[in-house]
């Protein structure tokens, strides 16, 4: 993908679920697309993307 098709979107939540992605506790995250039943596709700052429940991250805290 390149610039036109893909706009820049900051990585503006926090992974928060212990439960699933243990690893990921407290990494920052991108929304990519919301679908039903409350789940979400979400980009971590690597490139890793899973389709997860919503509650399973929060949107980032700033000073």
């Amino acid at each position: 993908m390149n610039d036109r098709t893909r706009p820049e979107i900051p990585y503006d939540h926090v992974w928060r679920s212990r439960l699933s992605l243990r690893e990921r506790t407290g990494h920052p995250l991108r929304i990519l697309a919301v679908g039903s039943m409350n789940m979400a596709l979400i980009e971590f700052e690597d490139g890793v993307r899973h389709f997860v429940d919503s509650s399973a991250f929060r949107a980032r805290r700033y000073p």
